[in-house]
């Protein structure tokens, strides 16, 4: 063999050397970069679980605020409902005891009366018959 046929092949062994070192070294980048993709995918899978789980907390927080919200418009409407007709019958009672004369005299109107009994809140109708 010549001197350049061995020189080539020695060149040509270099090379494949080369190349195969270059290749482990690259495989073992491919190997890093699939773990770190991995990784991130299960992070971000992770983060998708926790939004979705806040997304819930959050539709369900909006559902019990408009709960709470009608609820205490309900509760004024209501109050309105029963100062009018607690307005009312004093409106009534002053009208009925305006001609009284005598405490000892019976109220004309007095059965319409309606009293509340102050621990429970409850209407307590008037007997007077």
């Amino acid at each position: 063999m010549s001197k350049f046929k061995s020189f080539s092949l020695v060149v040509l062994v270099l090379i494949a050397v080369v190349l195969f070192v270059e290749n482990g070294f690259l495989s073992r980048d491919l190997k890093a970069s699939k773990a770190d993709i991995q990784a991130k995918s299960q992070e971000i899978a992770q983060l998708v679980a926790v939004n979705q789980s806040m997304e819930q907390t959050v539709a369900y927080l909006e559902a019990m605020a408009e709960r709470e919200r009608i609820a205490a418009e309900q509760a004024d409407l209501a109050r309105r409902s029963w100062q009018a007709r607690a307005s009312q019958a004093q409106l009534q009672i002053e009208k009925d005891i305006a001609n009284a004369n005598c405490a000892d005299l019976l109220i004309p109107g007095a059965d319409r009366w309606v009293y509340y009994n102050a621990a429970s809140g409850h209407p307590i109708q008037s007997n007077t018959d």
